[in-house]
């Protein structure tokens, strides 16, 4: 593969909760990495979410192996530039020595 077909800028976060000084947790997110990838959009499922029929997207990205790319976890969101939607890690795979390959689903 060559550096040219990483065209589309995706950000990366993290879900993380902290102490509100109250006894509770407030939830939020921050920015892991923001990274050039291909992105490609596979085949939906449809399922059944409050008695209606949800297609779920997915997607599919291969990115290059460097620093920011070492932090990112199973369950991270992702945020692609060019898709108003928001997409989990389902899963990181390792092409080759210089490639991940990562699947997530659009979350609600």
């Amino acid at each position: 593969m060559d550096a040219g077909k990483l065209r589309d800028r995706i950000v990366i976060k993290r879900l993380t909760n902290s102490a509100d000084g109250y006894g509770g947790f407030t939830s939020s997110t921050s920015t892991v990495a923001t990274v050039w990838a291909k992105l490609m959009f596979t085949e939906g499922e449809i399922d059944m979410q409050n008695s209606k029929r949800v297609l779920n997207k997915g997607i599919e990205l291969i990115l290059r192996k460097n620093t920011a790319t070492d932090n990112i976890q199973k369950g991270d969101l992702l945020y692609p530039e060019r898709d108003n939607n928001e997409y989990r890690i389902n899963q990181i795979l390792e092409m080759d020595l210089y490639y991940f390959k990562v699947t997530g689903n659009r979350t609600a």
